[in-house]
């Protein structure tokens, strides 16, 4: 507590003294040099700030201890006529302010607990944020030269640099496969960024439902070497919907990724398109051993994993 009346410090303390869940040590400074020297002798979870001090008046006390104590809450404490003075400085910084002459032991004991649990999930959100920055610019950077390995291996392969033989091909195939793989999971991360940012919005246009489902077939079934079959019912006479090409392209990538990695790989992948009334509905089998998965989507509603039916 920094504070210069003495008589204010003690009816402070009375106050928590009656606290026993939680409990408090309080201790005092007269002026912001005695609350430095008592900042770097013990930790402090929280400040209770005077304003107005003997050296030092009004928002510029606030500045001159948020430089002392950066990683600290501070609860500004105000006279009744100063209420503008607190409310400047909570848009200052000050996690919340309390006016002198209203203070309570409930008001003052419920006011210290949300600040330091204000600043604890503030420390958080910076943290998760630091994190996402991070992970979203190393897989940007990651992303550009898998991109031109791609082009690389993808002129190997149509032979623009020169015959090979068969091994070669099989080799740069599997590097190629390799580098596909890994540039999916990068462009989820950074998908993944951009859901968690608030920066991701769909670009919603007609596309052919089933046009790119083929093609995420034909990229996994290599990708996989795995068979997947692909059957669309006869009452699929247009396909065309109206959704956002890469959410989509990346949901069924997904949804067949799973496919893959939770089924039978003895079995086929089978994937049926069928249509119900002017709903488009995916029906996502897997085939294990004892029981069968089915994923359906629903376009311009909600999805989710249909309920297990075991197979005898």
């Amino acid at each position: 507590m920094i504070e210069d009346d003495g008589h204010y410090r003690k009816f402070v303390h009375e106050l928590l003294s009656k606290q026993t869940d939680p409990s408090f040590i309080l201790t005092y400074a007269s002026s912001i040099e005695e609350a430095q020297a008592n900042l770097e002798q013990s930790q402090t979870n929280v400040i209770l700030l005077d304003l107005n001090l003997p050296q030092s008046k009004g928002l510029t006390t606030l500045s001159k201890v948020q430089e002392i104590a950066p990683q600290c809450p501070i609860i500004v404490l105000t006279g009744s006529d100063n209420e503008d003075l607190g409310l400047q400085a909570v848009s200052m910084g000050a996690h919340e302010y309390l006016v002198k002459q209203h203070i309570s032991k409930d008001s003052l004991v419920r006011c210290i607990r949300y600040s330091i649990e204000r600043h604890r999930v503030d420390q958080q959100r910076m943290r998760m944020a630091a994190i996402q920055d991070f992970t979203a610019m190393l897989a940007h950077d990651l992303k550009v030269p898998m991109l031109g390995a791609e082009k690389v291996l993808e002129a190997l392969l149509a032979k623009q640099l020169g015959e090979l033989t068969e091994t070669q091909e099989q080799v740069i195939n599997s590097l190629r496969d390799a580098n596909k793989n890994q540039l999916r999971l990068v462009q989820k991360l950074l998908e993944i960024y951009r859901y968690e940012s608030g920066e991701s919005s769909l670009d919603l246009r007609e596309v052919d439902a089933a046009a790119i489902l083929n093609d995420c077939v034909s990229e996994i079934a290599a990708s996989k070497k795995v068979p997947i079959a692909v059957k669309i019912q006869a009452e699929c006479t247009n396909t065309v919907t109206k959704g956002d090409e890469q959410a989509l392209r990346q949901l069924f990538i997904n949804l067949l990724d799973n496919a893959i990695k939770y089924g039978d790989n003895t079995k086929s992948v089978n994937v049926i398109l069928q249509n119900k009334k002017t709903v488009s509905i995916f029906t996502f089998k897997i085939l294990a051993c004892h029981y069968q998965v089915a994923y359906n989507i629903l376009f311009f509603t909600s999805f989710g994993r249909a309920s297990r039916a075991k197979r005898m």
